[in-house]
């Protein structure tokens, strides 16, 4: 990705914004971006996110692939690669409940995986609420998104 086509926060927002041509992204799903405030009874935190380190896509993929990869010694780039070829490089969706929603923080108690920072934070409706940044280790029940208002200020206005 160039340097170029990255668009950043200028203040302790824990947010970026990538544009890429349009041609990179046919076929990829877009998600609806909540507008207003989260209210309402459906108070449900639905998290996506990618698990990371070569342990955990391994864990999760074909054992015969596995086998070939571990003969052959793949490098983990190899790995990775292979393992997006072959379609086994899946989210994991988690879900449970919004705690404290604040102007600059969302906190809500579904699990999130190591490396799901900048994953989606949904709402009940499937309209993307957060972007998931931060975990607290210490205490599980509590992990934080960036409100996705924050992220639509980055995005170019509609033509």
């Amino acid at each position: 990705v160039p340097t170029a086509s990255i668009r950043l926060r200028d203040d302790e927002l824990d947010v970026a914004v990538v544009e890429l041509p349009p041609e990179a992204l046919e076929g990829v799903p877009v998600l609806a971006l909540r507008d207003g405030p989260l209210d309402g009874d459906d108070q449900r935190a639905i998290v996506v996110g990618y698990p990371t380190g070569l342990a955990a896509m391994l864990a999760r993929a074909d054992t015969a692939l596995v086998a070939s990869l571990q003969e052959r010694e793949a490098s983990m780039a190899d790995v990775i690669r292979e393992l997006a070829a072959t379609g086994q490089v899946a989210p994991v969706i988690t879900q449970g409940t919004f705690s404290n929603v604040q102007e600059r923080v969302i906190t809500y108690d579904a699990p999130t995986t190591h490396g799901g920072s900048g994953g989606p934070v949904l709402d009940g409706d499937g309209q993307v609420v957060a972007v998931n940044f931060a975990i607290m280790r210490e205490f599980t029940g509590s992990n934080l998104g960036v409100p996705i208002r924050w992220a639509k200020e980055l995005l170019p206005a509609p033509k």
